[in-house]
Order: C-alpha cells, then sequence, then structure tokens
C-alpha cells in the first residue's frame, strides 16, 4: 500500500466530512487495478477499522460508504461489523461488487445466510452486464 494511498484513507476517517468526501473522489479517480498492485495493507487497516466503521455510519456519501467497504474488504477484515455491512452491500448495482465477492469467498463460512444472494451475485458478476 502506498503512502499516498494511506494518507487519503486517513482523511477517509477524518470527522470533516468534506475530507472524508475528497479522499473518497481522490480514490475512485485511481486507475481500476491500483489497489491489485498496491493492496491495501492489512495492518494498516485493521488498525483502523473501528474508525472506518464509524465514518461509515457517519457519513451521508454514498461514495465515502463504498470507499471504507472497499478498504475493509480489501485488507480482508472479519469482524462481525464488517461481514454485516458487506451483506447488506450486496446488489447487483454494487460499483465493487468483485471486492465483495472475493471478501466473501476468503470468509465464506461467515456468509451462508446470504448463500442464494451471492451465488446469484457471482453469475451475474461473470455475465456481461
Amino acid at each position: 500500500m502506498l503512502k499516498a494511498d494511506k494518507q487519503l484513507i486517513e482523511l477517509l476517517i477524518s470527522t470533516n466530512e468534506k475530507e472524508r468526501i475528497d479522499a473518497a473522489e481522490q480514490l475512485a479517480a485511481l486507475d481500476g487495478g491500483h489497489f491489485e498492485d498496491h493492496p491495501f495493507s492489512a495492518k494498516f487497516i485493521k488498525e483502523r477499522e473501528k474508525n472506518l466503521i464509524a465514518a461509515y455510519h457517519a457519513t451521508e456519501s454514498v461514495l465515502v460508504k463504498e470507499w471504507v467497504l472497499q478498504a475493509l474488504a480489501g485488507a480482508l477484515v472479519e469482524s462481525n461489523e464488517v461481514v454485516s455491512l458487506v451483506s447488506d452491500a450486496l446488489t447487483e448495482d454494487c460499483n465493487y461488487l468483485p471486492t465483495l465477492l472475493y471478501y466473501i469467498w476468503q470468509s465464506s463460512q461467515k456468509f451462508f445466510h446470504c448463500k442464494e444472494k451471492v451465488k446469484a451475485l457471482s453469475i451475474y458478476e461473470v455475465l456481461p452486464r
């Protein structure tokens, strides 16, 4: 994870909504494969899990919520709260569905409660939209 990415995550957990939105917009502007080349640091994200979850609940910005959840899922944070947020985010129009499906694949035992939804979305993700 690049230092610049860590700085954006720090802004994403700010209590200032404008800073959170600006950070999310900067994250969204990164190249599509950015976090494949520079993956989220599990240690860095896990140390900020509570602040990320607090930012998720505090913001009204869909984009901030998306990036908070991408960071948590990308770092494979497996707390019950994150599992719940991921379960709620599973929709056909989710912009980061592959990240969530990978997260679920890594923690499949925690997602038996939404097995049919995951199967349907997995097929949906493979087929062209």
